[in-house]
């Protein structure tokens, strides 16, 4: 992650488990980032690991869910609190991408979005990163957006799953749980066009 905005863009984290315990805070530090320019959202995130020789990174085909550790951000950019589009990268940099309805009761892993995404190692575990184009997010033209958000980082050899918007594991509700990222400003929804 050495470009020149991960140097200048804000950081978050403060994980919080939802399982195994839920509540508690998540046991490895994890930090994110957003960016965004005029073609494409941006998001960042450094995976720290007390012992990064535990990592799992099976490697598999795209969108299968596998034993592998895995992270991923949802994004709600009609800010309906129903619907979001899912993009996750496991440790080998396998995508798996979905759409979320109904608040989180409906997830269809037949959609399929034209994105990249990247997994490096380094001394502290792994970073991630993520170029989602707006052809892949679909929102409405304004002047100025909000969207939800949220990120999930499960951790193979833990079975930790811990979010960055605290969803209880026995809540209703998933989308409308998430947090807002504000301020997007100068974006123009494109044609819904896409071609890899």
């Amino acid at each position: 992650l050495d470009d020149d905005i991960w140097a200048r863009a804000p950081s978050f984290s403060g994980f919080t488990q939802a399982n195994p315990d839920d509540g508690e805070p998540a046991t490895e530090k994890t930090v994110v980032q957003f960016a965004y320019d005029d073609d494409a959202f941006y998001v960042a995130m450094v995976l720290h690991y007390s012992d990064p020789a535990q990592i799992v990174d099976d490697l598999t085909r795209r969108d299968r869910t596998h034993a592998a550790d895995r992270f991923r951000i949802e994004i709600d950019t009609h800010h309906d609190h129903q619907s979001a589009n899912m993009f996750e990268l496991s440790a080998a940099g396998v995508q798996r991408d979905g759409q979320v309805t109904k608040n989180g009761d409906s997830f269809d892993v037949n959609w399929d979005a034209v994105w990249e995404g990247q997994v490096a190692s380094h001394a502290e575990g792994l970073s991630a990163e993520w170029r989602i184009p707006y052809q892949a997010l679909r929102f409405h033209a304004a002047k100025r957006h909000t969207w939800g958000v949220n990120l999930v980082r499960y951790i193979q050899r833990k079975h930790e799953t811990a979010y960055w918007v605290r969803v209880p594991r026995n809540a209703r509700g998933w989308v409308s749980r998430f947090g807002h990222l504000e301020g997007l400003e100068g974006i123009s929804p494109p044609r819904a066009l896409e071609l890899l």
